[in-house]
């Protein structure tokens, strides 16, 4: 859970009205986030401060007879509930429109039930006789819709394909025309020293530094999937592997009586998709890549699945345990107890170290024993930093994220094994090595003015940027030495109306990749 999605379900949380899983994820976040701890304590005292007034027994009856009589769904701030009210209030016209509809819809739907068979283009359940598929699940289909997409390292040599392809991306790139702008700038959801993946209300859209004006080399239409919106209740939610090539799909639901919405495994390359789950919430839902982008393990509230993305095949089981798991390049798995379970045998449990894993690089893990962090390759220990009272938070594009109760967070390199200090509780916007950090908390992103830590084994320095032009978004890191955004051009109308620049942290110079015209 981040804080955006805490801050959403606080209202139904100091009442109590959520479900018993998305209550201990509350009480979770509070326990590990400072800032959302200092807003639940404000409103917590303030409601209790109201709630004193009910000591007069008058005040209290009254107060009853009054709530009988208000529909609370009117005055909710979730959507699923406003629209419950808008239903009821309404009912007699509704019904009498639902009638028409149905008469009128009979002859679609029925023929798309007829045809849909034609759309899907199979499954990947017998790919590989080392992976196994939980049968009491429906088959999960592989699709090559809603995405079109061009792989920048395979596609140049075909060149009638290569302009089929691009021909699709520049229609749905097209598409964004009618498209306004929503409420909201691009979100970058992925960059790296090779490609940037953003998105916003409709769509998603991957680009690869080195195609310059042809560089979006994927275009998502969310339209096309069973996902949820842009804010609400129901959040579409993103993972992208290390490399940009995939990407994990799926909605996060604070809302327990909407249904959970599908988790997807989008192919960002040659446009397809295949659905893992049929039903899934992102909030409790834990997703981890493996360093060379080939492996993805989920870890869901009752599934565990592991995915490789070279053979299209999964393997999954039960998985109820409150452990948690971590994926290697060779697709072998350990759990936070030390328990290895290994590809080759079926994932089979083939060892148990009997220690504390925070996390698993190429044939060694990172360990966590007391306040000290060693890196650990089955033989041997080595010490990286002890850090005193940090608690294990979680992993973040291969960095391990660690904190204790004075405000100091460190940043662990799971692949360079390297350590870093921060004086901060925004640890979100990180450099791929993890040594330089944008402190949202201290940053006037509108008037483009950023805070940028530097951080060590011992600590941070400081260091204030004011970077032109940059306004009403949020940077991200293309490398060490570059910040990547997408912004909205100057009288821009329709999300069509963006471009991708960096700019230079050293010399503070912008440079515009891509501009969509």
């Amino acid at each position: 859970m981040d804080c955006k999605d805490f801050k959403e379900y606080l209202p139904e949380f100091l009442e109590e009205e959520l479900s018993s899983h998305l209550m201990q994820y509350m009480q979770e976040h509070i326990k590990d986030c400072k800032e959302c701890r200092i807003i639940y304590n404000k409103k917590r005292l303030a409601r209790e401060g109201f709630k004193s007034l009910n000591h007069n027994e008058e005040f209290r009856s009254q107060r009853s007879e009054i709530m009988k009589k208000i529909d609370k769904n009117k005055y909710s701030n979730t959507v699923t509930s406003r629209m419950k009210y808008s239903i009821f209030a309404n009912k007699k016209a509704i019904a009498m429109a639902a009638s028409l509809v149905f008469i009128l819809s009979i002859t679609p739907l029925v023929y798309k039930n007829l045809s849909s068979k034609g759309i899907e283009s199979g499954s990947t359940a017998n790919k590989n006789k080392y992976f196994k598929r939980d049968l009491s699940k429906p088959e999960m289909e592989s699709k090559d819709m809603g995405i079109a997409a061009i792989d920048p390292n395979k596609d140049t040599s075909n060149k009638s394909s290569l302009s089929s392809k691009r021909n699709l991306v520049a229609e749905e790139l097209n598409n964004l025309k009618s498209q306004n702008l929503g409420i909201g700038p691009w979100k970058v959801i992925h960059s790296s020293k090779d490609n940037i993946v953003f998105y916003n209300y409709s769509h998603v859209l991957a680009y690869n530094y080195s195609g310059g004006e042809g560089g979006i080399y994927s275009a998502i239409n969310l339209k096309n999937f069973e996902v949820g919106g842009y804010e609400g209740s129901e959040v579409v939610h993103f993972n992208v592997s290390p490399d940009g090539s995939h990407m994990i799909m799926g909605t996060s639901n604070g809302d327990e009586y909407e249904k959970n919405r599908p988790l997807y495994m989008m192919n960002l390359l040659n446009g397809s998709s295949e659905k893992l789950f049929d039903s899934i919430n992102m909030i409790p839902t834990r997703i981890e890549w493996s360093k060379n982008s080939r492996f993805v393990l989920i870890q869901g509230e009752q599934d565990l699945l592991v995915y490789d993305t070279e053979e299209s095949t999964q393997y999954r089981k039960k998985e109820t345990s409150s452990d948690k798991f971590f994926i290697g390049e060779n697709g072998d798995y350990i759990s936070s107890k030390g328990e290895l379970y290994s590809k080759a045998n079926n994932y089979s449990k083939t060892n148990s170290y009997n220690i504390n894993v925070i996390g698993f690089g190429d044939n060694y893990v990172i360990q966590k024993e007391g306040s000290k962090i060693y890196v650990n390759d089955f033989k041997t220990k080595q010490l990286i930093k002890d850090v005193g009272a940090a608690e294990y938070l979680g992993i973040r594009d291969r960095k391990i994220i660690l904190s204790d109760s004075k405000e100091n967070n460190y940043v662990l390199n799971i692949d360079s094994k390297k350590i870093y200090k921060y004086s901060t509780d925004e640890i979100y916007r990180l450099s791929e090595e993890g040594n330089k950090l944008i402190d949202i908390n201290n940053s006037n992103m509108e008037a483009g003015k950023i805070k940028l830590l530097i951080g060590d084994e011992k600590g941070d320095t400081k260091k204030d940027l004011k970077l032109e032009g940059l306004s009403y978004t949020y940077g991200n890191f293309k490398d060490e030495d570059k910040i990547v955004v997408v912004k909205f051009n100057e009288n821009a109308k329709t999300l069509a109306d963006f471009k991708i620049i960096e700019y230079d942290i050293n010399s503070l110079k912008a440079n515009i990749l891509y501009e969509n015209k």
